[in-house]
């Protein structure tokens, strides 16, 4: 039997690619350095989540929230972001260099050395 994904992150594994996670309820959770290169996560809630060093290459969280989240040292390469929240979280090192910003609340975030 395969072990399930709670599982696999519970036993170290932090590389979870291609992940098809619509509307996911990640608030609050310390989800540091996990990779969801290429995932749709469109709509999931990561509010108040520890996402240092986390990767979002590629990925589509159109209309997620991230108020609230430590994301420093985060990487959001090609993803798309549009609609989605960003109010007061923790911006530190953050990588962006995404297409399009349309719609991105980032009231309150702390940002700092962060590329756009």
């Amino acid at each position: 039997m395969m072990p399930s994904r709670i599982e696999q992150y519970q036993e170290g594994e932090q590389y979870f690619p291609l992940l098809e996670i619509e509307g996911g309820n990640f608030a609050g959770l310390d989800l540091t350095g996990i990779d969801f290169w290429e995932s749709n996560l469109k709509g999931s809630s990561f509010e108040g989540a520890k996402l240092q060093n986390t990767v979002f290459v590629g990925c589509n969280l159109e209309c997620t929230s991230f108020a609230g989240a430590e994301l420093t040292d985060a990487d959001f390469r090609s993803a798309s972001v549009k609609g989605s929240d960003f109010r007061g979280a923790s911006l530190n090192r953050t990588i962006f260099r995404v297409g399009s910003w349309r719609g991105v609340n980032l009231d309150g975030a702390q940002i700092s050395l962060a590329k756009f």
